[in-house]
Formats: C-alpha cells, structure tokens, sequence
C-alpha cells in the first residue's frame, strides 16, 4: 500500500523546480530517516514567496548511501551541500503540481494543521483534496523555470504499460518539435482526438516522407549495420562486389548536418598543423565537396613516396597552371591565386606533398557560428528496450549527449569503423524512444542508455473515458482492474485506457474483451486462470447465485469441474487426477450476448447481481445445528 508524504523545501536554499525540471531524477536528504517504500508519492512542498505544492513526486529507491548518490543536483543548491546527510531517498519526477489549488491556504482550509517542518504522513481529507487537485502541469508562465520546462528534451524515452499512448504521443512530440505551431492548435482544440486524426497525422506523414521524421523499431537482431553503417553486397555486377550503406540513424544525422551547412553564412576556416615544416596554409570549407585553399598559402615543393598517383598529377597539373613564386629557400611554393579542392585530403595531400587522410593534418580556426538551424529533425525508436543498446549503438552512444553534439564546447567526433568517415551528431537532431514496461522492466535498461535519456512515465488514464457505455462506467472498470493487476503482480503491468477509447456500444466492448483484455492477461499471468478471475471479479460470483449455471453467465471465465473416471473410466493409474478443474472464456462474450451486469460486477459487486434470478444459499450445516 503506497503512503503519501510532504517534503518540504525552501526554495531561497534549494531550486526544486529547476532540479526536477532538467534531471527528472534526484536523490533527497533523509536526515530523520523515516521509512519510506519504492512507490510511495511524495509532494515536495515550498515555503517563501510560493507557499504551494510544486513537484509531485514517486520513490524509486528508498534507501541510498553516500557513496551511490547520483551527485548531479549541485548546480542547484543555492546555499549548503548534501553531503553531510547519510541516507538519501531516489525521487522521479511525475508532474509539476497546480499551485493555486495546492497552495498552503487551500490546504489549511482541507485539513493542513501547519506549514509542514519536516517530511510527513498526508492522509485523511486533506490526501483526498490533494488528489483531486494534483492535475500537472507541463510548464509555467513568466518564470525562469517555465523556460527550462518549455525546452524541448533532446533525447527522451516515453515508457508505460500497453495502450497507455506511447505512440500517440511521438507523433505530438515529434510536431511539437518540427511544427509547434499546430501543437499550440491542438492544445486548444475542444475534440482532440478528432483533431490529432483530421490534422496532426497527416503533417506528420509528410515530414515522415521529407525525412525529417524517421521512424524504426528495435528488436533482438538489430544491429549496429541497420542503425549506423554497415557493408552490403552489391548483386548488380556480375562480379561480387560490396559497398557501404548508410543507416537510418547516420541518414538523419546527415540530413540534420546538411540543413546547418546550407543555412549558415560563414564558411568554416581551417590552417594547417605541421609548423615543423615553416608551412603556412589557410582552407575555406564552402561545403562536404568544395574546398578552397587561399591565395598566400604556401606548398612543399619535395613529394614523398608515400603520395599517391593520382594526387601527384593533380599537384602537378596545378602548379603548372597557377607558375607559383619560389620561396628564398626553395622549400615550398607560395600560391598566387585561390585554388579549389573537393576533399580535406586532396588539399592537405597538395600542401603536405605526401599521403594525407586530411582530417588529422587540419586545425579548426572558426567554427559555423551559432545559428538556430531551420529544420529541426526528429528519429523515433518504438520499443528501445528490446535491442541490444550496446551492439545498435556501439561508440556512439556518447555522441548523443547535448554537451558532445556537434557544435558544443565539448564536441566530439569519431572515425566511423566502415567507411573511415568522421562522424558527429548534430544539435537539431532529436531522439524520442519508446518503451513498454510490460516487456522488460525499466530496471533491466542499459545504464548508458539511461544516463543519456529522459524518461517520461505514461501511465493509464481512466478520466479519459466514458463513464457510461450502454449502463457500463468504463472509467470506474478500468481503475478497478488496474488496482487488481498491481495488486497481484505490479504497476508495469497495468492496462492502457487506448483499448477502451472511441467504444460507443455494449458490442464493441465485449469485441475488446475477447480479443484483447483476456488475452492479454492471460500473458500477464501466463493462464493462471484463477488470478484472472479475481482481476475480473469472476470470483465474487462463486456461491452467491444458484443454480450454477445461472451465475456462469456473470462470469468471463468459468470453471468446471472434470471428473476423470467419465473420461478415462477405472484407471490404476495414480498419475491421473479423479477431479480437475478446467477453465473455458464465455463463449458468450463473443456473440455479445453476456449479461452487461458481468462488466458492471467487476466494480460494484454488491449492486449488479440480478436478484430476481438469484435464489439463496442456504448453509445446510448451520440449518441442522439450529433444528436440532
């Protein structure tokens, strides 16, 4: 049973907001040491000019030493440090709470006795007046820390049980990136499904097919060749010959590049490295394929063995037709005029007069200035978890990271193992992942993966629903079966709202039933046919109605009784059960012809059996004791 708590913080010590904000993710000071659980929800409460619940809050583990703690929240304590507090308690970020409606008056007035001075119990009327009001909010207005959570994540992951709109929401996230401006419309809009149909998604297929959207999915033998580049056999040729293909992930990367490339005014500017030779050399990068070398720069004038054919006839061919200056010296030439190469190597290979593969024989002097690009570009990953993180992304899993994207301060690029390319990740690239925590649990995650990731919890929402499809409360049905499910195994297991939406009719709900719901607890519980029926209150019918046959058709499941000698007659064998137990789905469900007062039951046992056909029970031991 989970337990809710206040946390308090002052926010003239300590930024909550900006902590949660940017590092979902944090670990808190124990100092009392109270005993908190893994699931617990805490609301971390501040004083000073705010006087509200901000943060909403989960425990992910509840005890940490000193030496585990994740130390990433320093930039965001204003006066002390942490370390002197032994035990730490793990918080998630679940919401940004609404703090008119939480703030300490509204409290006071539902129950708050004081200004909590320490972490405390929230129960009674006040934990019911919290929890109808703890609506998140996704950002704030006209502060500093609305800014932080306006900014859109680079790399996040949206993780949740089945049907909880994991999918659903790339498709927003990723035109909240490209376009937000239709984003801010369906914010808006009084039906947003209707409008994510009409609207969103047909945008969303036209960047899909400019490539500025890529979609692909993970699995067990997916590779670092399907992702980055690998090497293909060319059948077109008689003779077999192979070649590098590009994958989707270095595709979009290279998309994203071209679009700063084009978009910028200012050409990058690089001088050559080997001083040892008194060499003086100056290249402008217009683009990928055009270089030039400016006029003033100086060349070797020897060649070395080491310098291929090809660039010897160039250098040859070039020298002949821009009659350099000799140098006092004699060592090297000085050019006279701008002279145009189409690679890094051709150009240092001109200079140098030996082999050269370019990019170790050039200094960056100016870098693109920065310029917001005009196309942002987005690579969703559906189902992340079920590939292999190390072997998909290999050594470029820290490219990823916003400080090493190309252009940062702490850049880095890495000579891809195929094609001999330097490669980075541009900063207008982002990464949206999927994950369902019904196939692997987030605690299995590789660690890399989740220390360069947000993490966004999707949960079930039963307010979504209707609350009345032909006599049935769909949100009242989903809440219950959801309870049950944790109860018997855990909150990743839980069913999404996305199998009941859009239902209108009593027959499109037995059709969910049947074909997805009991299927997909019998995968949840692997055909532990009795803990399906106490999710789907089939239990609660057992002895309350007679005949039995009568309250079979309350039950989704049923169960009957199998007694061997009928099947097998006389049998010595002792292997064999004289009575089993078989289960069987009510074949009723199909042909929607099941009560309706069986869905009804699975929330409100005590108001839905049907009376007029039940007769009672009748305890015959007690009956004879009382006789007698």
């Amino acid at each position: 049973m989970k337990t809710y708590w206040f946390f308090p913080s002052n926010s003239n010590v300590y930024d909550a907001i900006g902590a949660f904000a940017n590092l979902k993710i944090i670990d808190w000071g124990n100092k009392s040491n109270i005993q908190v659980s893994c699931g617990d929800v805490v609301y971390i409460i501040s004083g000073g000019n705010v006087n509200a619940v901000i943060v909403k809050s989960k425990v992910i583990e509840a005890e940490i030493n000193r030496d585990n703690l994740l130390k990433n929240d320093d930039r965001y304590r204003k006066n002390h440090k942490n370390e002197d507090v032994e035990k730490h308690i793990r918080l998630e970020l679940l919401g940004f709470t609404d703090q008119e409606k939480l703030s300490l008056d509204n409290l006071k007035a539902h129950g708050l006795k004081k200004s909590p001075q320490g972490k405390q119990r929230i129960n009674g009327s006040l934990l019911d007046y919290i929890l109808l009001n703890d609506t998140d909010k996704d950002a704030f207005n006209d502060t500093e820390q609305g800014e932080k959570m306006s900014s859109i994540q680079l790399n996040q992951i949206l993780y949740g049980p089945p049907g909880t709109g994991k999918t659903y929401n790339t498709v927003i996230k990723a035109l909240e990136i490209i376009k937000p401006d239709i984003i801010q419309k369906f914010q808006v809009a009084e039906d947003k499904y209707e409008y994510y149909k009409i609207e969103l998604l047909p945008v969303y297929r036209e960047l899909e097919k400019s490539g500025q959207i890529e979609f692909v999915t993970f699995h067990q033998s997916y590779g670092y060749e399907e992702f980055v580049e690998g090497i293909k056999p060319d059948l077109d040729h008689e003779d077999l010959k192979y070649q590098f293909e590009d994958g989707v992930f270095k595709r979009t990367c290279d998309r994203a590049n071209e679009s700063n490339i084009i978009e910028s005014k200012n050409n990058i500017i690089y001088h050559i490295k080997n001083n040892t030779l008194g060499l003086s050399a100056t290249l402008e990068k217009i683009n990928d394929k055009k270089f030039i070398l400016k006029a003033g720069s100086t060349i070797r004038s020897i060649v070395t063995n080491s310098m291929k054919e090809h660039y010897k006839k160039l250098r040859d061919s070039i020298l002949e037709q821009i009659n350099p200056n000799v140098s006092i010296d004699a060592d090297f030439y000085i050019t006279n005029e701008d002279i145009d190469f189409s690679s890094l190597s051709s150009a240092s290979s001109m200079v140098l007069g030996r082999h050269s593969n370019g990019n170790a024989d050039w200094k960056l002097v100016n870098q693109i200035p920065e310029v917001e690009p005009t196309k942002n570009y987005v690579l969703i990953i559906d189902e992340i978890n079920r590939g292999n993180i190390s072997k998909i992304f290999g050594e470029l899993i820290t490219l990823i990271e916003k400080s090493k994207r190309a252009g940062n301060d702490e850049a880095i690029s890495v000579r891809l193992p195929y094609s001999g390319e330097m490669f980075s990740v541009p900063k207008n690239l982002y990464i949206i992942g999927t994950m369902n925590t019904a196939d692997r649990s987030i605690a299995l995650m590789d660690t890399a993966l989740r220390r360069r990731f947000e993490f966004v919890e999707m949960q079930p929402k039963p307010q979504l629903l209707s609350e009345n499809v032909d006599g049935v409360n769909l949100k009242e049905l989903l809440e219950t079966i959801n309870q049950r499910i944790e109860y018997l195994y855990d909150r990743d297991h839980t069913i999404g709202h996305a199998y009941f939406m859009g239902l209108t009719d009593f027959a499109g709900l037995c059709n969910v039933f049947a074909n997805k719901i009991i299927p997909l607890l019998q995968e949840y519980f692997y055909d532990d046919w009795e803990k399906i029926r106490l999710v789907l209150a089939d239990n609660q019918i057992e002895g309350k109605i007679k005949p039995v046959e009568l309250a079979k058709k309350y039950q989704f499941i049923q169960a009957n009784q199998t007694n061997a000698t009928e099947l097998f007659g006389e049998s010595k064998n002792d292997s064999i059960e004289t009575g089993k137990i078989i289960y069987t789905v009510n074949t009723s469900l199909k042909t929607q012809e099941i009560n309706v007062q069986a869905f009804i039951k699975i929330y409100d046992i005590k108001t839905t059996l049907d009376e007029q056909h039940a007769e009672p029970i009748v305890n015959t031991e007690t009956s004879q004791d009382q006789g007698s």
